[in-house]
């Protein structure tokens, strides 16, 4: 900053005080180098009180404190387009050649981390997939350590499902108050399931337990019928009925699967061990409504349908386990008796009459896969 200086009546006019920037001081002092001023003048230099002053003109003053730097000549000594020259250099800009390098950097830059990142958060997800399972586990053992058996299957589209039966093990006592196993969870016909009343709020509560992160169906399902719509939490994780080998497939006879219908199985009666047991496993959840696609095609990635073969089938229960078969493709794999027995699944869908009906999430016979963590049915849990 420059101040002005008391004048003597005898000297020239001195420059008018402004304020320079230290850049414009150094390129004005390079100016001047070997220059003799025609008038004197001083200068009062910045610097520490322990370093050493300038060797300036007669006429210098040396501080013995930090203060900025003080310059005074004569008028006719600077030049008029200095400044201008000197802030032209000092403040110079981005050129668009410059500024379009610089966002190609950033995109670079961003393209290269976002995989990093999805990689990374997936990673996550899948851990905490993971973790429910574990946790289920866990919920298992207690019940089977309380009860001395595991969750009873209940009466197939009517009672409540496993799932449901582990709630206070999963830290859902509260929700578990709002339920009564003395009473019917749904009722009305198989094409059309509807939850008992007394339930409806409860039912249509997401458990973030239930739900696979990574899976993109809603965690809540709007089942419509009769122009009532219901509201599900999903379900991601379901129990295994037994391996369907043979005529191991009709959930409403022992199988050779944990739980079935009216089962009361504990630890003791796996003779093979539980290591060797599956009871309970991840699935993708069906979304959307009922659809009919080509004969040989299969939904779109991540197959968010359930392949609908109850036709060639009886659904009453018959006199020795199994599903009697009714007509074909089914009856392609009978046994002596009628049962279907080790349908060849890599076929038996695309065999003619072939299959062409998927169930979606919005099925009202509850018919996807997760509709609802509370209905006990042979697809949905």
């Amino acid at each position: 900053m420059l101040r002005p200086r008391v004048q003597s009546p005898n000297e020239s006019p001195l420059l008018p005080v402004s304020k320079i920037r230290v850049s414009e001081l150094r390129c004005l002092l390079r100016r001047f180098s070997g220059v003799e001023l025609r008038v004197p003048g001083f200068v009062e230099l910045a610097s520490h009180p322990n370093s050493q002053a300038w060797n300036a003109q007669p006429g210098v003053k040396r501080p013995n404190r930090p203060a900025c730097a003080i310059l005074i000549f004569h008028e006719s000594d600077i030049p008029m387009n200095f400044h201008s020259e000197n802030l032209s250099r000092s403040r110079r800009g981005f050129t668009l050649i410059e500024l379009l390098v610089v966002i190609a950097i950033i995109a670079v830059l961003i393209a290269l981390l976002l995989p990093a990142v999805q990689q990374a958060r997936e990673a996550a997800r899948r851990t905490e997939c993971r973790n429910n399972l574990k946790q289920l586990g866990l919920a298992l053992h207690n019940y089977e350590s309380t009860y001395q058996m595991f969750p009873v299957g209940g009466t197939i589209d009517v009672d409540f499902s496993v799932q449901c039966r582990l709630l206070p093990y999963v830290d859902q006592a509260n929700l578990q108050n709002l339920l009564d196993y003395r009473e019917k969870a749904f009722s009305g016909p198989f094409s059309a399931k509807v939850p008992n009343p007394l339930f409806t709020t409860a039912f249509a509560m997401p458990i973030p337990l239930f739900l696979c992160p990574s899976d993109p169906a809603p965690k809540v399902n709007v089942v419509t019928v009769s122009g009532t719509p219901y509201t599900y939490g999903a379900l991601s994780y379901m129990v295994s009925y037994g391996s369907a080998q043979g005529t191991e497939n009709d959930y409403r006879w022992p199988t050779d699967g944990v739980i079935y219908m009216y089962s009361s199985l504990g630890f003791k009666h796996m003779i093979d061990g539980s290591s060797n047991t599956i009871f309970m496993s991840e699935t993708t959840r069906s979304v959307g409504a009922d659809v009919t696609l080509p004969m040989g095609t299969t939904p779109t990635f991540p197959y968010q349908k359930t392949l609908n073969g109850s036709s060639g089938v009886s659904s009453g229960l018959n006199a020795t386990a199994g599903i009697l078969a009714t007509g074909p493709p089914w009856t392609n794999w009978d046994d002596a008796n009628g049962m279907i027995s080790n349908p060849d699944l890599a076929t038996f869908w695309n065999t003619t009459p072939a299959f062409t009906t998927w169930r979606g999430g919005s099925s009202a016979a509850l018919r996807g896969r997760g509709i609802s963590w509370a209905f006990a049915g042979a697809i949905n849990s």
